[in-house]
């Protein structure tokens, strides 16, 4: 068994290396790459580290398929394990799963996803507000509990989370970076 690396220069899916005769594409690299030297890992490998890495598991890879240790269960288990999380990502993507969410928990929970003005590069704040309690429930069992009127509240927020409190409150304030929902909806915006 061998290893060759050859980094190509150009922008289309080149051979960047070829391990054990089969050839390795660069966005397959790449995408390896990125997986496993995302912000969560704590021993980040250089790109010349990971390629003697990547090379060395394809090459126990081959090994154990000519050992046929691949006809194993628990070899076959274990590859399909890494092959889906390689592949499922390209074809599962997080707006589906969210989707998929929204379908089996939208009897119980209200899907609150709001981007805040201040923020950027696509970031939502996203939160799950049960349909049985929220904001808005909580205030008034407050003022039926301390015996005061829902006129004579006062609510802040700056998140659509907050979209219920503010059909109750007598004064409903939104913080002026929060959502453009909730700004609408509000009596007034602080600074």
């Amino acid at each position: 068994m061998s290893a060759s690396t050859a980094f190509a220069q150009t922008a289309d899916d080149d051979v960047v290396m070829t391990v054990n005769g089969t050839p390795v594409t660069r966005s397959e690299f790449v995408y390896s790459y990125n997986k496993n030297n995302g912000d969560g890992v704590i021993d980040r490998k250089t790109v010349e580290e990971y390629a003697d890495l990547y090379a060395n598991y394809k090459l126990k890879v081959a090994a154990a398929v000519d050992a046929r240790l691949d006809t194993l269960a628990s070899f076959r288990n274990e590859y399909a394990q890494y092959r889906d999380r390689q592949v499922l990502p390209a074809i599962v993507t997080d707006a589906d799963v969210l989707a998929e969410a929204k379908r089996l928990y939208a009897d119980q929970f209200v899907f609150c996803e709001s981007k805040l003005d201040s923020l950027t590069d696509g970031f939502v704040n996203g939160e799950l507000i049960n349909r049985k309690f929220d904001k808005g429930t909580g205030i008034k069992a407050i003022c039926d509990h301390l015996g005061c009127t829902l006129a004579d509240t006062i609510g802040f927020g700056d998140s659509d989370n907050d979209l219920q409190m503010t059909d109750v409150v007598g004064i409903s304030v939104c913080m002026a970076n929060g959502s453009d929902n909730l700004k609408k909806r509000c009596d007034r915006i602080c600074p």
